[in-house]
């Protein structure tokens, strides 16, 4: 399955300066340290990403400001250096076309990374609804919207490299684990997901629970006193 709208409008300048990038990794330095350098002016204890959500937890008045930022550093569309250069990760023909032993390395290796746990895209996802959901900041906004993408675009390599492996009988085809809802594993997948959301499901039912404990015993005391007999349904 394609992921959605894994393209970004950027500016003919911006285009430019992506182009003559080739490593990914230095874009993404150079795109930070647009960030830090102009969110310095705002304030000198700005050293790291971080202290610029932190900025902005306590300044939210230079949300606009900071968005401009993020928008001009590239910041926000360094990702498309390595999806062009890579899009055989994505596409189960693309992959098909490439030489048996180097395919097999990497999907090897991009399951075994998975299996380390969970992956930066959707930490920073689950970070960002929270303080999206929180402060209501367009940074925020911006910057879950990134990494629900890149996120997608992560689950979507995943399924590549797994099918790659089944196809070529070197992985045997698997159920896809389904978790129970309201368990411990659901709970902490949906943590990282979408934490508002997993904080407001498990208000609830506990709310839920201490409702249904209260009809309960008042329900017994009833029958106690009526001695009529009573059937509970779960």
């Amino acid at each position: 399955m394609a992921v959605q709208d894994a393209t970004e409008t950027v500016t003919a300048e911006e285009a430019a300066r992506w182009a003559a990038h080739t490593d990914a990794t230095q874009a993404m330095r150079d795109a930070i340290n647009y960030v830090l350098q102009g969110a310095r002016k705002k304030s000198r204890n700005i050293q790291t990403f971080e202290d610029v959500i932190e900025h902005l937890v306590q300044h939210a008045e230079d949300d606009g400001y900071i968005l401009d930022l993020l928008s001009k550093s590239g910041y926000l569309t360094v990702w498309q250096i390595d999806t062009n250069k890579s899009a055989w990760q994505y596409d189960d023909d693309l992959i098909a076309a490439l030489p048996r032993e180097q395919c097999e390395d990497y999907c090897r290796n991009t399951l075994k990374d998975e299996e380390a746990g969970p992956n930066r895209y959707i930490i920073n996802r689950g970070q960002f609804a929270g303080l999206s959901k929180q402060f209501g900041l367009s940074s925020f906004e911006r910057l879950f919207e990134l990494f629900d993408l890149l996120a997608a675009m992560h689950r979507q390599r995943v399924a590549v490299a797994t099918r790659w492996l089944q196809s070529n009988n070197l992985l045997a085809a698997t159920p896809d684990k389904l978790l129970v809802p309201h368990s411990p594993e659901w709970f902490a997948a949906q943590q990282l997901w979408d934490p508002p959301k997993a904080a407001q499901t498990e208000f609830i039912i506990k709310a839920a629970g201490r409702v249904h404990a209260a009809s309960m015993h008042r329900a017994f005391s009833l029958t106690a006193l009526c001695s009529v007999p009573a059937t509970f349904h779960q």
